[in-house]
């Protein structure tokens, strides 16, 4: 029963599909950005799909044990391969948490077996736990992918990979447009709350420059950033939560990308890769929230988080982020003063 179940979903085809218009937020449809997620290689170790930007990628989920699943492998390997890994696209095939509930080949195996081994440059193998399964594939379909630009956003979901791949080869993937703001943008700046986060960035003991004018081009995100201080607004017409990882999102639909010393890097936050400097065997990443360490990063929600009050009159809030926050008409209720730090650093 349940694999007619599995099986009829499958056949179905009608899960999300190019041309589902997004919402510009955090989802799986064509337009959102990518829900970040950790998975196993095939190796043993660990990652997140954050960490492959800033190149695109095909995020490919599959059970092992599905006949397009090894069709699609097979035509990878012998047809389409080599053409989207010279147009930069990377390929991530993911098994379904417990290759939903059957019995199939080890993700390993079937990269043996079917996709010409775990050796090829740009196509790495992985496993999903069950909240990334269900976040990318609730029905349970056998085979279903998304393609990801080099900023994280979705430009294209469906299921049944080979009946795809001659599109894809089609397609190129080195010149993909910066994403639209994530939020919707004013003509002016929002009033119901009106808050200012203070974030720090250090990557090996250097402050790092958050740029002026994120989240502003002739309109106003409800997050964005008026000089170099890295004093966040958070000047919102409605009192939703916002969090770390929608500023980064904002940041990058802004610039694209952070110039440090001279090097281009990609706008990323999780915890293990900040500004694509990543935790290895001699480095770490520590978020510290009012000097103590959290584990939040991306989904750290910043509006408990002001730092200006009316009593700050020097840097870095003034001269942009002076006065008490407003909550809505009522008093703020966390109190200020409040730090966000990122640092990256020897272990």
């Amino acid at each position: 029963m349940i694999i007619g179940i599995i099986l009829g979903a499958y056949y179905a085809t009608t899960a999300t599909s190019q041309g589902t218009s997004g919402t510009g937020l955090y989802g799986t449809k064509v337009g959102d950005y990518a829900p970040d997620f950790k998975l196993t290689l095939a190796n043993g170790t660990t990652t997140y799909l954050s960490n492959f930007q800033p190149r695109p990628v095909l995020l490919w989920f599959v059970a092992t044990w599905c006949s397009s699943c090894i069709q699609g492998a097979s035509m990878l390997d012998s047809q389409y391969y080599q053409s989207l890994n010279s147009k930069g696209l990377q390929i991530m095939t993911v098994e379904l948490y417990d290759d939903l509930n059957q019995s199939g080949p080890s993700i390993s195996q079937f990269a043996q077996q079917y996709g010409g081994g775990l050796g090829k440059p740009g196509w790495f193998y992985g496993a999903s736990d069950w909240g990334a399964t269900h976040i990318y594939d609730p029905a349970a379909y056998l085979d279903v992918f998304y393609v990801i630009d080099q900023y994280g956003v979705i430009t294209m979901a469906n299921s049944g990979l080979p009946n795809y791949l001659s599109e894809l080869a089609s397609q190129s993937y080195s010149s993909a447009a910066k994403p639209a703001f994530p939020f919707t943008c004013l003509g002016s700046e929002g009033t119901t709350i009106h808050i200012h986060p203070w974030l720090r960035i250090v990557i090996n003991g250097q402050n790092v420059t958050i740029p002026a004018g994120i989240g502003i081009q002739n309109c106003f995100e409800p997050l964005h950033v008026h000089d170099t201080s890295g004093i966040i607004h958070m000047e919102s017409p409605t009192n939703i939560p916002y969090t770390l990882g929608d500023f980064f999102n904002v940041w990058q639909a802004t610039y694209g990308y952070v110039t440090i010393n001279g090097v281009q890097h990609p706008i990323v936050i999780n915890p293990t890769n900040i500004l694509g400097f990543k935790a290895d065997s001699t480095h770490k990443i520590a978020l510290l929230v009012d000097g103590k360490p959290s584990t939040a990063f991306g989904s750290l929600i910043l509006n408990q988080l002001d730092y200006c009050s009316a009593a700050s009159t020097g840097p870095p809030c003034y001269p942009t982020a002076g006065g008490d926050p407003y909550y809505n008409g009522q008093p703020y209720p966390y109190g200020t003063g409040h730090t966000i730090v990122i640092e990256y650093e020897s272990t």
